[in-house]
């Protein structure tokens, strides 16, 4: 059986999920086999048929636990919920869809480029220029597409860039992000590291 299987919202995001979950000493949990993969109609989709999806993907023949997770701008309900309401709704049908107990929905606030944000000398490194040159903007997205563009890529990030940065990212700073610190906490809950 497979530990763990985690649906996202792009590709973005499961390049990120591939190398955090191989940093299994990192994150404080013992190692465990796990498949992430990514919902084809991005943030609208997890939040419309996320749970119903996993449910057809991933079978608890399979697979022991399950994440779903999202940004919550670019989902849709920025106007009509909560972060909390929408992680909320996501769970409980998840709970509905037989993973109660064995699942966790993680809404990203605002959206996944807030976690590389955390670790800006990380970012830096990759790219290759001085931690002050990184853009000053508030919002993550921005700061990370700008950081990108003025640096010796001069294009928009990739997957396979989110990856990179994440196989280099201290993931303790991670965790001021209250999305990923849940996302820790749980998989700590769950993968406990066995003396």
């Amino acid at each position: 059986m497979t530990d763990l299987f985690v649906l996202t919202a792009d590709t973005d995001t499961l390049a990120v999920m591939n190398a955090v979950l191989a940093r299994p000493a990192d994150l404080g949990i013992r190692p465990i086999t796990f498949e992430v993969d990514r919902h084809f109609g991005r943030d609208p989709g997890v939040m419309k048929d996320g749970p119903e999806l996993v449910r057809m993907r991933a079978s608890k023949a399979k697979f022991d636990k399950v994440v779903l997770l999202c940004d919550y701008r670019g989902s849709g309900w920025e106007r009509r919920r909560t972060p909390e309401d929408c992680e909320r709704r996501l769970q409980e049908r998840l709970d509905g869809v037989t993973w109660r107990d064995n699942s966790r929905a993680i809404v990203v606030v605002p959206e996944l480029e807030t976690w590389l944000c955390q670790d800006l000398p990380a970012v830096a490194r990759y790219l290759g220029v001085n931690e002050a040159g990184l853009s000053s903007l508030s919002d993550p997205t921005e700061r990370i597409e700008r950081s990108f563009f003025h640096s010796r890529l001069r294009r928009k990030p990739r997957p396979k860039d989110f990856e990179e940065v994440a196989r280099r990212a201290d993931v303790t700073l991670w965790r001021r992000d209250p999305a990923f610190d849940g996302l820790v906490t749980t998989l700590q809950a769950w993968f406990q590291v066995t003396a």
